[in-house]
């Protein structure tokens, strides 16, 4: 008998398996915690230790990104000013290392 032939089995469905005990303990301690803080001032505010500096892993994040995509910003700023200089240069100021003069509207009308 090939493979092909034989039966596919299939995992067994998860509805209705999630698994509500450590859900409820979890939603439990929350509740007892939020209705235990009037009482206790120490419920209020997490210990310094315990406070992961995420603020100062984003800012070094951000600067790091920065000091890199600054760059390619400013090259791809510059490689989409060249047709636009070039076109500036022959319609409106002319070349002026070459001592050419902007191209008259006759031809560019001509050429049009």
């Amino acid at each position: 008998m090939s493979d092909a032939a034989l039966p596919i089995r299939r995992a067994p469905a998860m509805a209705g398996k999630f698994p509500a005990v450590p859900l409820a303990w979890i939603l439990g301690i929350l509740v007892l915690s939020l209705a235990l803080a009037p009482a206790f001032p120490f419920l209020k505010l997490w210990p310094p230790e315990w406070v992961i500096p995420a603020k100062d892993w984003i800012t070094v994040a951000f600067a790091w990104f920065a000091s890199y995509a600054k760059p390619v910003t400013r090259f791809i700023s510059w490689l989409l000013s060249q047709p636009l200089a070039l076109v500036e240069a022959l319609l409106f100021r002319g070349v002026l290392a070459w001592k050419w003069p902007p191209l008259p509207w006759i031809a560019i009308v001509a050429g049009a």
